[in-house]
């Protein structure tokens, strides 16, 4: 599920100020193997990342361009393995300029 802390709209932003143009993931709580990732916009096809390796906790992965201006993300879907003991891990997934 991707959350975010306040509605663009809220903050009185047009919708083309408000989408990322690049994107990133990072971990948090546990050093973490990802096999795969998804990213699906809405106005083109998915995006299909494999073999991205090891993210130590605390670490990101390299930032990767989004899809033009008009480029949405509507769901990311993360296949990953939690490395050590931990319990668990957080994986977020960042949207900046």
């Amino acid at each position: 599920m991707i959350e975010a802390l306040s509605s663009p709209w809220k903050l009185g932003l047009a919708p083309s100020l408000w989408l990322p143009t690049m994107l990133k993931l990072s971990v948090d709580g546990a050093d973490v193997e990802l096999k795969k990732v998804v990213l699906q916009w809405d106005n083109r096809k998915d995006d299909t990342l494999t073999n991205l390796g090891v993210l130590k906790a605390g670490g990101s992965t390299t930032p990767q361009d989004a899809p033009g201006r008009k480029g949405r993300l509507t769901a990311v879907t993360v296949e990953y393995t939690i490395l050590g003991n931990a319990p668990t891990a957080v994986v977020k997934v960042w949207g900046y300029d």
